[in-house]
C-alpha cells in the first residue's frame, strides 16, 4: 500500500487546492488513515482470482488450513503493479496477465 499511496505523501504535507461543491477553493491536506476492504475488493486490487488468497501464495485447495510456522510469503508487488499497468494497453489481455 505504501508504494501505491506514495503520491499522497506530498499532498498531505504541502497541501493541495481543491474546490468544494459550491465552487470555493481551499487548501487541503488529504491523509489516508485506513484502507479497509472485503474479500472481493482485495481480489480486485491484487489481480488475483476469486478463490485465491490475495495476500500470499497459498494454493487454492489449501485455503483455510492453518499450519503452525508455515510462511508462504507475500505476493510480489511488482508483478501486481505490472498487471495493473497492462490494463491500459490491452484490456483484453489483462485477465491473462493476472
Amino acid at each position: 500500500m505504501g508504494h501505491v499511496l506514495e503520491p499522497l505523501k506530498a499532498a498531505g504535507v504541502s497541501g493541495i487546492f481543491m474546490a468544494t461543491g459550491d465552487g470555493s477553493v481551499h487548501r487541503n491536506h488529504p491523509l489516508l488513515a485506513c484502507f479497509s476492504d472485503d474479500y472481493p475488493e482485495q481480489v480486485l486490487t491484487t489481480c488475483t482470482k476469486t478463490g485465491e488468497c490475495p495476500t500470499c501464495e497459498t494454493p487454492r485447495d489449501k485455503l483455510g488450513e492453518f499450519v503452525e510456522g508455515q510462511n508462504l510469503g507475500h505476493r510480489d508487488l511488482e508483478q501486481i503493479l505490472e498487471a495493473l499497468d497492462s490494463f491500459d494497453d490491452d484490456p483484453g489481455g489483462f485477465l491473462q496477465v493476472c
